[in-house]
């Protein structure tokens, strides 16, 4: 967890400063380590605390609930979905009661 709290800065600045479409893939690295390491982690890594809520219509509009959201409902709905692709995609299995995930071994076919 340390390693990924110290590189989030690291990596939102070196995806934003890469050019081009620099905001996607930077979103898609500082998101996925953000939801490792939760929100306690993103706050360590700047070291401040953040709002718990994100409002989509500052970008996008026509979202439910006026375009505001939380962090924990949309963690809550990528456990969902990773949940659906280890069941659909992957034949794997979810414990909810031990919280894993039982994914097979897979071959690389040559």
């Amino acid at each position: 967890m340390y390693f990924f709290c110290n590189r989030l800065k690291d990596t939102i600045k070196i995806g934003t400063l890469a050019g081009w479409d620099s905001d996607n893939p930077t979103a898609t690295w500082g998101g996925l380590i953000g939801f490792m390491i939760g929100k306690d982690g993103v706050e360590k890594s700047f070291d401040r605390q953040f709002s718990s809520q994100f409002n989509i219509h500052r970008t996008r509009q026509n979202f439910p609930n006026n375009g505001i959201d939380s962090f924990d409902n949309m963690a809550e709905k990528g456990i969902l979905v990773t949940d659906q692709v280890v069941k659909e995609q992957m034949g794997g299995t979810v414990d909810l009661e031990k919280n894993i995930w039982a994914i097979p071994r897979m071959t690389l076919n040559e």
